[in-house]
């Protein structure tokens, strides 16, 4: 008996699909004041970022490990609000068209640690 095994070649990896044409990229940065003081601003990693068109929520997720969350909008008026445990929360106003989006947060802490 033949025990040969055939193997196929690999497929090349797909390439990450690009947004389409009439929709922008929005890249959020969230940060936060040092609740020790200081002008050190920290890049708050696992920060909760909700966007919403009026009362609707049309996107929601956590920022990664250098405070950034990123994601599509279609044309239109956004609010984005960042929240983090021990900070207040803070929402920046984006009008979505084309391109890209960039916007930062700056959290202020709820209490100031000695």
């Amino acid at each position: 008996k033949d025990h040969r095994i055939l193997l196929k070649p690999a497929s090349k990896p797909s390439s990450p699909t690009p947004p389409p044409k009439n929709v922008a990229v929005l890249n959020v940065q969230v940060g936060g004041v040092n609740p020790k003081g200081g002008n050190k601003v920290l890049l708050l990693s696992g920060a909760r970022v909700t966007v919403r068109q009026g009362n609707r929520i049309v996107a929601t997720g956590v920022t990664d490990q250098n405070g950034n969350y990123t994601g599509n909008l279609e044309p239109g008026t956004y609010e984005v609000e960042a929240t983090a445990t021990g900070y207040y929360n803070g929402t920046v106003s984006v009008k979505g068209n084309t391109g890209t989006i960039a916007e930062r947060i700056l959290l202020k802490p709820r209490v100031k640690i000695d």
